[in-house]
């Protein structure tokens, strides 16, 4: 029987499979998109089946590999993808399941010895009431599911807070995860992609600036004492999971510890500025580990850099003009709204903070 040629399937169809699919054909690889308009970011630079025309099952038929541009796909989907036949999933959907529940998630971190903050389980006010009394207020309250870009989450800083929230902790069902206030100096980010036979790339640790809840920078790269001592510990947790594809850990600096806050399994808006730092990017990283290619055992950025994201505004394309340090990227979006992440800026330089002055001045040129 003749081998069926690969083909790349993305289940989402925004920014991340649409800056995937752009890498897929530079790699000469065949890709299709499972998306739910055809204005979808990823649906105007490849080719996509629409949610509404054909079922998870029937999109599949034709693929080879298949990852996620999010990890909040339907659990239902999830369960459904283990059972097709000759179908690469990357991460595994299984795994992907118990990373898209925030208590699940945390538990995994906390059995493979990774840092992190304590926590408890939420379902109920009661529940909660324990949760203050063991981690004290302030208290970080996340949804286990379906939470983002500070959507899901609640600061509770003392007790009168709480009785303002009661309805939406008692109303969301899924239940929620209690985490102990971490009083961090900077909250950072690393990627690290591995292979079917273990092979790993690490990118540079990075420092992310977050307003409002969500990311409006990143610059790197940084330079941290335990750096290397935790980059063990994810490459232990990789492998006993054998995860497969890029896994991005959101970290907290706290003095000379680094403590793991979330895991984002895919590709990430911390990693956008490989598009032009690096000689090899986060999405070629993260297709090469799912069809199992060799990784380079070391990257180095070409030069410091920094990345601005461009958050609502306008879904009309902006100019940027030609510049040797920055680079726009604009996601072509239709539907805008506050905060929504719409394009994102890069920029190169001798130290990051000059990268990160450079992408500024380019951001408040463009009028949104």
């Amino acid at each position: 029987m003749k081998k069926k040629a690969q083909k790349m399937g993305f289940l989402g169809g925004g920014q991340l499979a649409r800056m995937m699919a752009a890498r897929c054909h530079q790699m000469g690889l065949n890709c299709q998109s499972y998306v739910a308009a055809e204005t979808d970011p990823a649906a105007q630079v490849a080719d996509f089946v629409k949610s509404d025309d054909a079922s998870l099952k029937s999109f599949c038929r034709s693929l080879t590999h298949l990852t996620f541009e999010s990890e909040f796909a339907n659990p239902s989907d999830l369960k459904a993808l283990s059972k097709i036949p000759d179908l690469e999933v990357f991460p595994r959907a299984d795994l992907m399941l118990q990373l898209q529940d925030r208590l699940s998630q945390k538990e995994l971190i906390h059995t493979a010895r990774l840092p992190t903050s304590p926590f408890l389980a939420v379902k109920d006010m009661d529940d909660l009431q324990v949760a203050i009394a063991d981690l004290g207020l302030p208290l970080v309250l996340k949804q286990r599911r379906d939470g983002y870009d500070g959507y899901g989450t609640i600061l509770l800083k003392s007790k009168s807070a709480i009785q303002k929230q009661i309805t939406r902790i008692e109303n969301f069902k899924p239940g929620w995860i209690a985490e102990a206030w971490v009083p961090f100096q900077r909250e950072l980010a690393i990627g690290v992609a591995r292979n079917k036979n273990n092979q790993m790339s690490v990118l540079p640790l990075v420092q992310t600036y977050q307003k409002d809840s969500r990311c409006l920078w990143v610059k790197g790269p940084v330079d941290h004492p335990g750096l290397a001592r935790l980059v063990r510990k994810i490459k232990s947790f990789m492998t006993s999971t054998d995860y497969v594809g890029l896994l991005t850990f959101e970290l907290f600096e706290i003095g000379d510890r680094l403590l793991v806050n979330e895991l984002a399994p895919r590709v990430h808006n911390s990693g956008h500025y490989t598009m032009e730092a690096l000689h090899i990017d986060q999405f070629e990283l993260h297709l090469a580990a799912g069809l199992n290619r060799d990784l380079p055992k070391k990257i180095q950025p070409v030069s410091e850099f920094a990345m601005y994201n461009i958050l609502g505004g306008t879904a009309k394309t902006p100019k940027l003009a030609t510049s040797a340090d920055s680079r726009l990227h604009w996601y072509g979006k239709h539907e805008i709204r506050p905060g929504r992440k719409m394009g994102h800026i890069t920029a190169l330089a001798s130290n990051s903070d000059k990268a990160l002055l450079a992408a500024k001045k380019h951001r408040s040129r463009i009028k949104v």
